[in-house]
């Protein structure tokens, strides 16, 4: 990777939309036939179900979840399930956001496979996901020798939440500026660069290190919602319409798009926001909502609601401890009045030393006279 620059300037292309035509599909169409056919070929099997997984992400349908966990089926109900299945079985389990299950299926994996690191990486991904980062450790340290690289991002990653937030930013950016890796390796490694700018208060730095993801991993959704933040940090929502499709499958992604009309005065109320309301509302009646993130994010952003924002924000909490996640708990609590509802958050701060400038205009006390002390 050619050594990066921390300049950047406002008219750069951010991103473009992904190409409506799809050769992809056709192939999935004749790897499914096949399989239908050769039902014993393992290794199109895991082929397929990845392809299927890979774009489920990458286009946030959740469809194509579907279609893998078909794939899989057949095998899982074996007595002993190859590793490559129990591996994408754990994928789709984190992916829906069932991290138990996910982790239980991993720990199946043995440190002798082949998949083992790939096993271990997941496991420290979902532990650091959940706030678990003495296990996340635990998990990137296993990853050893076999894939020392990834070993140190991962522990990179970790330091920055816990208490050496520069000094693993910094040590990032000279892994990447001075090693090539593969294109996943460094948009993997680049989403945590961003993230660690941002939180360093460094938002025109990670919106420039955007610029550096491969084109076809950056339209991931995750990626996608992590760019769309960053432009709302600027104050260039126009950049969120040209980033976000209308016709985009993802609530994480729809809910960004509508905050954009809603800033550019555009009329954000359509088909896509009323689908959200009717969505929150019968998942919260279920007693779970796995999308209390993007709940909490249209409840604070468009309705404006943040009574129902910082219940949805405090049942996300429960599952779910990135960096987003904070900034929505915090911000939640601050305007619907209740910081106090968040003290055992604050707690947790401390004492796990997170830093993250982003937040702390919310953890600052108010006089009388409305000033910052």
């Amino acid at each position: 990777m050619k050594a990066m620059q921390s300049e950047n300037t406002d008219d750069q292309v951010i991103a473009r939309l992904p190409d409506s035509n799809d050769p992809e599909t056709v192939l999935l169409t004749r790897m499914r036939r096949y399989t239908q056919e050769h039902p014993d070929d393992l290794g199109t099997a895991v082929n397929l179900a990845h392809r299927y997984i890979a774009k489920g992400k990458n286009e946030s349908d959740t469809r194509y979840l579907g279609y893998a966990a078909a794939v899989l089926k057949r095998w899982l109900d074996m007595e002993q399930t190859p590793t490559q299945i129990t591996l994408l079985d754990a994928e789709i389990k984190q992916y829906n956001h069932d991290f138990s299950g996910a982790l239980n299926s991993l720990g199946d994996i043995p440190q002798s496979t082949q998949q083992y690191p790939t096993a271990a990486l997941m496991s420290a991904n979902i532990h650091q996901i959940q706030g678990r980062f003495v296990e996340a450790h635990t998990n990137c340290n296993t990853l050893g020798t076999r894939m020392s690289h990834i070993s140190e991002i991962c522990t990179l990653s970790l330091a920055s939440l816990t208490g050496d937030l520069d000094v693993a930013r910094q040590k990032l950016q000279e892994l990447l500026t001075t090693n090539s890796y593969q294109p996943e390796i460094t948009t993997w490694a680049l989403g945590k660069l961003m993230d660690m700018s941002v939180r360093s208060n460094r938002v025109q730095e990670a919106l420039y290190y955007a610029g550096f993801m491969d084109k076809t991993l950056a339209r991931a959704a995750f990626h996608r919602a992590q760019l769309a933040d960053v432009l709302f940090m600027l104050n260039r929502p126009s950049d969120v319409l040209s980033l976000i499709s209308e016709d985009e499958q993802s609530d994480a992604l729809i809910v960004r798009r509508l905050r954009a009309q809603k800033i550019l005065g555009q009329n954000w109320r359509s088909t896509a926001s009323k689908r959200l309301e009717r969505l929150f509302l019968a998942l919260s009646k279920r007693g779970k909502n796995p999308h209390a993130r993007e709940a909490a994010y249209y409840y604070l952003y468009l309705s404006e609601e943040p009574q129902k924002a910082l219940s949805a924000a405090l049942e996300n909490w429960n599952d779910q401890k990135e960096p987003i996640d904070i900034r929505l708990l915090m911000e939640t609590a601050k305007q619907s009045g209740n910081m106090n509802t968040v003290d055992y958050v604050v707690d947790w701060i401390i004492k796990n030393r997170y830093q993250d400038a982003t937040i702390a205009k919310f953890l600052m006390p108010v006089s009388d006279t409305g000033a910052t002390e």
